[in-house]
């Protein structure tokens, strides 16, 4: 008898609240949850999973499907910036072109090089020769070598500069895991991190600079990135690989953000989780479920270092 051949397997936001429900005691097969419970489950399955990502070391392969690569785009002048969809200019994928033409101060049509990749609404930086990024939304669709944009540049652009353009903001960072500064060869330079000590101690954090180290504060709603000197080139851009938000479960038919390894610990930890409010007594049969797939999900990707121990070696 031949296999499936698929491995697609996934679970809904239902499917995880039902069965937990039914692990529980709470449902019955062929019974529909009430919708209040089902709101009432949903709430708790949204709380856990975020609650779950908020250690660092709470899994360690809680640290590989959740990382996501960005570029920050550095600005004169500054050593703070907002990561997040109401922070600066850092996205995960963007467009860069130059310009073919020069545009005088106020200017709102760019020549370019190419248009691939630039749509209307987009976001746009056209790097200035005074050193610094103007940033403009795109105005209707390019056409030819022509980008049009709202405002207009603040100051002289000559022909070879620069063009950065991208649609939407990263999300927030929980955490970042690496940030490199990379030049226009795209060529990397490893960014060590501060802790707060240490950047709290520069004297002169304004100075200029090519910024060489970072500090990060995860925050609310953008978290914060900070380097140790105004950067004096805006065409470097800082490349980070960091740790997103677990996705919510907004819908009945959402799948869960997880690998599939994970289903059955969100299962049987939500049943868990919901007892109480319920007042159903946790079985031992059940919290041993719980707590042996939690044990091996947490344990599928183990996190790796560099670093080791040798004996013998002061």
């Amino acid at each position: 008898m031949a296999s499936s051949g698929s491995v697609n397997f996934t679970v809904t936001r239902k499917e995880i609240v039902e069965d937990a429900a039914f692990a529980v005691g709470i449902k019955r097969l062929n019974q529909a949850l009430h919708g209040g419970v089902d709101k009432q489950i949903t709430r708790a399955l949204n709380l856990m999973v975020k609650q779950w990502q908020g250690t660092a070391d709470f899994a360690p392969g809680l640290k590989v499907w959740t990382r996501r690569r960005a570029t920050l785009f550095l600005q004169k002048d500054q050593h703070q910036y907002g990561l997040g969809p109401s922070g600066d200019h850092a996205t995960e994928s963007f467009v860069t072109t130059t310009l073919t033409a020069q545009v005088a101060a106020l200017g709102t049509t760019l020549t370019v090089d190419s248009i691939t990749g630039i749509a209307s609404a987009d976001n746009i930086g056209v790097v200035l020769d005074d050193g610094t990024i103007h940033w403009d939304i795109v105005n209707g669709a390019p056409s030819g070598s022509s980008v049009v944009i709202t405002t207009g540049v603040a100051s002289v652009a000559s022909a070879n500069q620069k063009v950065y353009a991208y649609t939407t903001k990263m999300r927030r960072p929980i955490d970042l895991v690496t940030a490199n500064l990379r030049n226009s060869e795209s060529e990397d330079t490893p960014m060590p991190f501060m802790d707060i000590l240490e950047y709290e101690a520069i004297v002169n954090k304004s100075s200029d600079g090519t910024p060489i180290r970072v500090f990060f504060e995860g925050q609310r709603t953008d978290s914060q990135l900070y380097t140790d000197s105004d950067p004096d080139d805006v065409t470097k851009q800082i490349s980070m690989v960091y740790l997103s938000d677990i996705e919510d479960f907004d819908t009945a038919t959402d799948n869960a953000d997880y690998p599939v390894e994970w289903f059955r610990a969100l299962k049987f930890n939500l049943a868990i989780e919901i007892a109480p409010g319920f007042h159903r007594v946790v079985s031992p049969e059940l919290a041993l479920l719980a707590s042996t797939s939690l044990s091996i999900a947490q344990n599928l990707y183990p996190a790796t270092t560099s670093e080791y121990f040798q004996p013998g070696i002061d």
